[in-house]
């Protein structure tokens, strides 16, 4: 079910972590996680990263995609967080940061690279997300480097499932515990070649 049906809340700072996990079917492209962050006034900032070049998917250039190529569009899951003023202006902040480091882009981000995004570390669009979110306290994708593991997470919150399934929900998702699978795989050839 695809929605961009704003939810009511009654705070003016909140964010709204937006998922497609639709593939191609919904004609907007790959799978994608996004933010829409409130803030003052009617205030609307939006985080999207992506690759910087087209059909790239491993240890590119990332950017940050303009506002209008997500602002409208339709999301298959969508979770509203509230936030303080204080969360809103170091979310921004952390936003700012961002895009003046030019993170670099992979599909597949190492396990416990991707830090605070700057630098060198692989980054995918759920770990950017995550990265700007810790940064206003919130740990909600802590953890998570797929939006499919996003999804399957929001999927148990709206099936009333006990917290601590909510928290694990992320693994009932292949392909999360695939890339959860790559990053043991990677820390052995670490361990392997560290001497």
């Amino acid at each position: 079910m695809m929605s961009n049906d704003k939810p009511k809340f009654e705070s003016e700072y909140y964010v709204i972590i937006k998922n497609d996990t639709s593939i191609l079917l919904d004609g907007q492209g790959l799978i994608h996680t996004w933010l829409e962050i409130h803030g003052p006034k009617g205030q609307i900032d939006y985080v999207s990263f992506g690759a910087d070049v087209k059909d790239a998917f491993a240890d590119k250039p990332g950017h940050f995609d303009p506002d209008k190529k997500v602002k409208d569009r339709p999301c298959s899951q969508q979770k509203l967080i509230p936030l303080t003023e204080e969360g809103h202006k170091l979310i921004v902040e952390k936003i700012d940061e961002l895009k003046r480091s030019k993170p670099r882009y992979d599909m597949g981000p190492d396990d416990g690279e991707y830090g605070n995004g700057l630098g060198d570390e692989d980054n995918n669009c759920i770990t950017i997300c995550d990265i700007v979110l810790q940064a206003g306290g919130i740990n909600y994708l802590k953890g998570i480097q797929t939006p499919y593991g996003l999804g399957a997470k929001i999927w148990a919150e709206q099936l009333g499932l006990p917290g601590a399934i909510v928290d694990i929900a992320a693994n009932f998702s292949i392909v999360e515990t695939v890339f959860d699978i790559k990053d043991g795989i990677d820390h052995v050839f670490d361990q392997a070649f560290s001497w």
